[in-house]
């Protein structure tokens, strides 16, 4: 696909990327943004992917501490494995030019 193609967007697949943003912006706030991942190395990345999908499989076990719900630390440790692996093709490839 070239920069200049855009695809609609299935609504289940855009709705979790809107969930995906706003834990972006919500640690934007006090990690400096997008480009902080940016200078990261691939294999510091993919050891916190490692990370959250660990406590992605604890959540769903009950083994996690904090949030109210099963299913909302779910989803939460969902998207932060997905923006790990968002930020590990961004770093080896560089998805956009998109720097704030």
């Amino acid at each position: 696909m070239t920069t200049a193609e855009t695809l609609e967007l299935r609504p289940s697949v855009a709705a979790f990327a809107q969930l995906m943003e706003q834990t972006l912006r919500h640690h934007d706030q006090g990690k400096g943004g997008q480009p902080n991942w940016r200078k990261e190395t691939p294999a510091w990345l993919f050891g916190r992917l490692q990370y959250e999908v660990a406590e992605t499989y604890l959540s769903m076990h009950g083994h996690h501490q904090g949030m109210s719900t099963r299913e909302s630390r779910i989803r939460s440790e969902a998207v932060d494995v997905a923006n790990f692996c968002m930020m590990l093709v961004d770093r080896v490839e560089g998805l956009a030019d998109d720097d704030r």
